[in-house]
């Protein structure tokens, strides 16, 4: 298990967020976002199409999302002309749960779900 130093998480945690995050953009067919979090350009996790997501992940079975971290999470993507999402992965789902999520306001789910 990787600890967390003073200076944020450790390098190995970094590195397994960015692989996560590299393969889920894959999948979903879109790019990660290189550097995200680290510089004010780059933000979100994972452009795909008119989306910009962000990558939560836990090895537990809860994760705590915060009103200001939506309200974040919403803003960076409509700065980018974007839907903001949320991508969260459950490292070990209860039994039938899927393990990867994903978030959005609700006027973004009734425009898609309207477009067909």
């Amino acid at each position: 298990m990787t600890k967390k130093g003073k200076l944020g998480p450790s390098r190995d945690r970094k590195t397994d967020a960015n692989r996560r995050e590299q393969k889920q953009a894959q999948d979903l067919g879109g790019t990660r976002v290189p550097l995200s979090g680290a510089l004010p350009a780059q933000k979100g996790d994972i452009r795909v199409k008119d989306f910009l997501l962000d990558s939560k992940y836990t090895c537990r079975y809860s994760l705590t999302i915060s009103a200001t971290q939506l309200a974040k999470i919403n803003r960076e993507a409509r700065e980018a002309g974007k839907r903001p999402g949320l991508l969260l992965q459950l490292e070990s789902p209860p039994f039938g749960t899927p393990g990867t999520w994903v978030m959005m306001p609700q006027v973004d789910f009734e425009e898609l779900i309207n477009e067909r």
